[in-house]
């Protein structure tokens, strides 16, 4: 014989399990042969803004020759800013630049090597896409390595970006000297 309270919590624990079942179903995914067009994909959570790939900011690595002058070359580090550009189609980046000749066994054992540092806006259209053309202007501090004191110059460059990774990029530095520096270089990002 079963009691009323008994009989009370077996209903119920059907109807929670019942319910609990239909549930179940309807949230599980359809398997391959159920006839069942729909399927139900796995949802991840966007990560937050400014953290995703590259949407903070990274770094690149450059490097290049100087065709105005033949014998010398440039390595050059920049930081990309996405989310302090001028509008949406904006980023900010820092650049660090040394130039430096060939012939040299350290890039600060000559009087012709220099450093360039210098704040720029770049105008990319759509940050967030991978590939298309962008053009930027800066201005900084044009350093000479042996010799004393700093040039304030500026810069202006274009580019190419092939990939998401991979761009290329002719800049025209005005270090404030009487020389003139023309530059092609091979950008690689560093996500």
């Amino acid at each position: 014989m079963v009691t009323p309270h008994y009989q009370g919590a077996s209903v119920r624990s059907l109807l929670l399990l019942a319910a609990l079942m239909a549930e179940v179903l309807a949230a599980r995914p359809a398997w391959a042969g159920d006839g069942s067009t729909a399927q139900t994909v796995p949802q991840t959570p966007a990560p937050a803004p400014g953290y995703g790939p590259g949407e903070a900011g990274f770094a690149s690595l450059r490097l290049g020759i100087l065709p105005s002058n033949g014998t010398q070359f440039v390595v050059g580090v920049d930081v990309t800013l996405p989310r302090l550009g001028l509008s949406p189609s904006f980023v900010t980046r820092v650049d660090a630049d040394i130039f430096s000749p060939f012939n040299t066994r350290t890039l600060s054992n000559t009087p012709r090597s220099r450093l360039g540092l210098t704040l720029n806006e770049v105008y990319m259209g759509d940050p967030r896409a991978n590939h298309g053309p962008y053009a930027g202007i800066g201005i900084g501090a044009y350093f000479p390595v042996r010799a004393q004191g700093v040039h304030f110059g500026s810069k202006l460059f274009l580019g190419e970006r092939f990939s998401r990774l991979f761009s290329a990029e002719l800049g025209v530095h005005f270090p404030g000297s009487d020389q003139t520096i023309v530059s092609l270089e091979g950008r690689i990002a560093l996500y």
